[in-house]
């Protein structure tokens, strides 16, 4: 009997064990940096696939709506979700990861349009120009209360056509996308895009791991997790592995 419950006790180790090495990570569409049709499930799902393998574990991705995501992390049901920015409402029901990777938000013109980059500081000067602006977007609300003239669309190269065509004069979007949405749908007009500061966000904006506090052994992982980013981070994989992607 003894010998059976030393056999049984092992088993339970090594599906602990087994366990113990595939992690449950939420996700979900944002293209072209995470997505379930995209090879790798996009380069920032790789990025964290890289952080996982140093760290000798593997993730296991559940691609759901993010607002179910983030429930999922609170409740526990998964060590974290990502990519996500930080906000005061979060830092209070969550961790957080070092920042996986940063975005700056520019706003997009044509020099075909201008011989010199617009100058603008204050929102009131924004009413002056005409802006492509992406429905759902965090910068919209602020746009619309200021009574800043909006073209709505859907798609970021829509957005970025309409300036080329001159139907719009400026086009917020993160530095990241804009240079991969250029690279793929405007490489033979990419010397016409210029870009200038975001006023409604002058600082860059990170992005990072949400992690949970009921998860079993959160606060370990997490630390296990950053240590092995920051040595990839030292080796300069992680931002090789973004640039590969045109990000």
């Amino acid at each position: 009997m003894s010998g059976l419950r030393a056999f049984l006790l092992g088993l339970l180790a090594l599906s602990c064990s087994a366990a113990d090495l595939d992690l449950p990570i939420a996700t979900g569409e944002w293209p072209p940096f995470v997505s379930q049709k995209l090879p790798g499930h996009g380069p920032v799902a790789q990025l964290v696939s890289a952080v996982c393998a140093e760290m000798q574990i593997k993730p296991r991705f559940i691609f759901t709506s993010w607002p179910l995501a983030e429930r999922m992390v609170e409740r526990g049901q998964v060590f974290a979700a990502f990519p996500y920015t930080m906000t005061p409402d979060r830092h209070q029901r969550f961790d957080f990861s070092a920042s996986l990777f940063d975005t700056r938000s520019v706003l997009f013109y044509d020099r075909q349009h201008y011989a010199s980059p617009p100058v603008i500081n204050t929102l009131d000067e924004l009413r002056s120009y005409q802006v492509g602006a992406i429905y759902g977007e965090w910068y919209v609300d602020e746009l619309q209360r200021a009574k800043v003239p909006l073209d709505m669309g859907n798609a970021y190269e829509q957005s970025l056509a309409k300036l080329l065509a001159g139907r719009v004069d400026l086009v917020p979007m993160s530095d990241r996308l804009g240079r991969y949405y250029i690279a793929n749908h405007f490489a033979a007009q990419a010397s016409r895009f210029g870009a200038i500061s975001h006023l409604q966000a002058p600082n860059p904006i990170t992005n990072h791991l949400l992690v949970s506090r009921q998860y079993s052994g959160a606060k370990a992982r997490l630390a296990a997790f950053n240590a092995a980013m920051a040595r990839l981070q030292q080796r300069g994989e992680l931002e090789a592995l973004l640039k590969a992607a045109g990000l």
